[in-house]
């Protein structure tokens, strides 16, 4: 994963925790815990999770109403496919999706469109601090003509899978599916992946040449079209059923459809680092903080 997206991840741990404290604060006061009999109550966790993470939580919201006004202040926005394609980026280091969305669900409660939402704000933090750059067309073309890998996406396939213990339990399955049993009922009453049975199978996109993707599986449905359901496949802990939910072949993006993105990357080289273009950005604001606390 690239130094953008681990900034990017630590910012919605930031967010998420901000969420988190206004949620306690909105609530009634009540008992959290006891200590030999001793409370603790709504109002001393809050207040011990404001000064532990107050000042930087603060900072966080601040930071996204000043990104934002700016923003429209000078008529910045960023298209929407520039938010997926920066939110593709950050499934580096996970085998899907699936496992992306998970994983930052439980790590930091955010689900998928607040990903999307904080995405977009980091982009058009990025606009903003790159607004006056000048990049040249001639210099965008040379940079996507010499970096094609860098927009090529590869074939990727939605999957779904049902693992059983051993192979005649498999082709039962096989045959349940044939005769009309929905996959996704079928995946959480009897797959043994406990992780994918709960969401009927689903492993989400994964590229095909994902190391992540066993040859096994590569091989049986790289050919399959959507619907079709594999044979049995061996895997670690039994066999696996697979199903093609989705498929999106390889292809180059459109020049077109990446220029903004190759000027904010060329542009970012040419200016200071996007916190000092934030603080600039502050105090064009007037931002004032009145909880001594938290300053």
């Amino acid at each position: 994963m690239g130094k953008k997206q681990w900034a990017l991840l630590s910012l919605l741990a930031v967010i998420a925790l901000g969420s988190f404290l206004l949620f306690y604060r909105e609530k009634k006061e009540e008992i959290v815990a006891t200590v030999d009999g001793e409370k603790i109550t709504e109002t001393q966790f809050f207040e011990e999770m404001k000064r532990l993470y107050g000042k930087e939580v603060l900072n966080d919201y601040i930071n996204r109403q000043v990104i934002f006004k700016a923003a429209k202040k000078y008529g910045i926005q960023v298209d929407q496919k520039d938010i997926e394609r920066e939110y593709m980026k950050l499934q580096d280091g996970y085998d899907s999706e699936g496992d992306m969305t998970t994983d930052l669900k439980e790590q930091i409660g955010l689900n998928k469109d607040e990903l999307l939402e904080n995405v977009k704000f980091y982009l058009l933090w990025e606009e903003l601090a790159t607004k006056d750059v000048v990049i040249s067309e001639e210099d965008l073309k040379a940079y996507y003509q010499e970096h094609p890998e860098q927009f090529r996406e590869s074939t990727k396939v939605h999957l779904q899978q049902i693992v059983v213990e051993d192979k005649q339990s498999a082709l039962q399955v096989i045959k349940e599916l044939k005769n009309g049993s929905n996959f996704n009922t079928l995946a959480q009453e009897k797959s043994l992946d406990l992780l994918t049975a709960c969401k009927g199978g689903d492993l989400g996109f994964i590229r095909l040449d994902d190391a992540a993707l066993s040859p096994a599986i590569r091989n049986e449905v790289k050919n399959l079209k959507i619907g079709e359901i594999s044979k049995p496949i061996p895997v670690e802990g039994g066999y696996a059923i697979i199903q093609i939910v989705d498929r999106r072949e390889a292809r180059n993006f459109p020049y077109e459809e990446v220029k903004n993105e190759i000027r904010r990357e060329l542009a970012l080289n040419q200016i200071n680092s996007l916190p000092e273009v934030l603080e600039q950005l502050k105090k064009e604001m007037r931002v004032t903080i009145y909880d001594e606390t938290l300053k």
